[in-house]
């Protein structure tokens, strides 16, 4: 057991999480004392320490503990599953499927893992020696079971009544209950697909292999371009840390202050070691200059998500530097400084420059070279060697004129010009992409296709 603890936690450590030579021993001691039914928990309390964490283990502890997925049962509730498995294979899909049905309506769960079996067996299409991903196979099964249908069927009964036999009309609140009712039990269905798809896998390509292909990213790890509106909310737990990083780093470049006025009473007094000669004068100290931030954030279709984060994030940088402004674009440029300054709620600000077409001027279509022209005409004059320039977006310029003589310019004039771009690095260049005209121009550019990625970028930013 303790070999299986080891590997697992072998396999935490790789995602990320900090696992304890310590905890791993409290784990091993905790599994042989409690019943097989609570192993998880007994792991979820000496392995993890946050909710993000306890995904990330609850995803892949069955696959390196077979045994959490398949607890020890009492002989009766054995004995019934066991009878309901064989007479399975004698249906055909629609009368699997019409069971299916009556299991889900009386939220019968301990037949719901047989016919889930059942619908691997029959649709997922695993094959022994082929390379073959788990979430494909659990996709095959649970398109089978038709989970749309499922979903209607259920719907229309009331799954709140003693008996959910019959249509019937239901009030408001009772509805959405039902409806919660209803997605939780389509959701246990498919996590019962995936965990049969899982243990099918497990003995074939080792759990260590399957459990890469299926691992639960940490929030730090979630892609920003296709976040969920789940993992966006993830997402902006770590918001605060990151713009303290930004913002420490912001300060350290700026430029060093030069020594302030002659201080001719410490000159004097530290003169007297050198009989009265004042060889190392004194100077009062200076405040380091704070460098001035202009925020350049692609707002279009093809970076929506990057955009809302980013613009959170800006939002957060203004509120600890004053002199930081913030600018978005699509085809055209608009400062948004007062608009994010004067919201406390990031959501109503991100709304307003929706309905008011914030940096929208005529197609929509992003036109990174505008913007930069727009952006050196307007506002180039207010830079200088203490401004430090950020642009954050992918560089996809819809094959228009790059105009990079702009962003030269932007650059001159400014002290720092970094770019953060949530696209891949390998992509950089294809198809319209216009990031290797413009990335020679700027001081750093870096991937920043997760929040793990940008706050190593805010780190090795010079």
């Amino acid at each position: 057991m303790i070999n299986d603890v080891t590997t697992l936690s072998r396999h935490l450590r790789s995602l990320g999480i900090a696992v304890a030579p310590s905890e791993i021993g409290d784990a091993s001691a905790a599994l042989r004392l409690v019943p097989i039914a609570r192993w998880r928990e007994a792991l979820n309390i000496t392995l993890v320490k946050t909710l993000d964490h306890r995904r990330a283990l609850d995803t892949v502890a069955e696959l390196f503990l077979p045994q959490i997925a398949h607890p020890e049962e009492d002989p009766t509730s054995a004995r019934a599953s066991t009878e309901l498995t064989r007479g399975l294979t004698a249906l055909d899909d629609q009368q699997l499927h019409d069971l299916l049905l009556g299991v889900l309506a009386r939220g019968d769960l301990l037949s719901l893992s047989p016919i889930a079996a059942e619908f691997v067996e029959r649709h997922a299409l695993l094959v022994a020696g082929q390379p073959v991903a788990g979430r494909l196979a659990a996709l095959r099964a649970f398109r089978a079971t038709r989970a749309d249908e499922l979903r209607v069927a259920l719907t229309e009964l009331d799954l709140g009544s003693p008996t959910p036999t019959a249509p019937m009309a239901i009030g408001a609140l009772r509805q959405r209950q039902c409806t919660a009712l209803v997605n939780e039990r389509i959701e246990r269905l498919r996590q019962e697909i995936e965990a049969e798809v899982r243990q099918r896998l497990v003995g074939e390509r080792g759990a260590t292999d399957l459990a890469r292909t299926i691992q639960q990213n940490l929030p730090g790890d979630d892609d920003i371009l296709t976040g969920t509106t789940v993992d966006a909310y993830r997402m902006n737990a770590v918001l605060d840390t990151l713009h303290r990083r930004l913002t420490d780093r912001l300060v350290r470049t700026g430029v060093p202050a030069p020594p302030g006025e002659l201080d001719a009473r410490r000159t004097v007094r530290k003169a007297l070691s050198t009989g009265g000669v004042p060889v190392n004068p004194v100077f009062r100290p200076r405040r380091p200059h704070r460098p001035s931030v202009f925020v350049l954030a692609d707002i279009s279709g093809s970076v929506a998500s990057f955009a809302r984060f980013t613009l959170g994030l800006t939002s957060k940088l203004q509120q600890r530097h004053s002199s930081a402004r913030s600018f978005v674009f699509v085809d055209e440029v608009d400062e948004v400084t007062d608009l994010l300054a004067g919201q406390s709620d990031l959501a109503t600000a991100v709304g307003r420059i929706d309905r008011e077409h914030r940096g929208v001027r005529y197609d929509a279509h992003s036109d990174y070279g505008r913007a930069f022209t727009t952006f050196e005409r307007t506002w180039g004059h207010q830079l200088s060697a203490t401004s430090v320039v950020l642009v954050l977006g992918d560089g996809r310029n819809n094959y228009r004129a790059p105009r990079a003589e702009s962003l030269r310019r932007i650059r001159n004039r400014a002290g720092r010009l970094w770019w953060l771009n949530p696209e891949r690095r390998a992509a950089w260049g294809d198809g319209d992409s216009a990031m290797p005209v413009y990335t020679p121009l700027c001081d750093a550019v870096y991937e920043c296709r997760s929040l793990r990625q940008l706050g190593s970028a805010l780190t090795a930013l010079r």
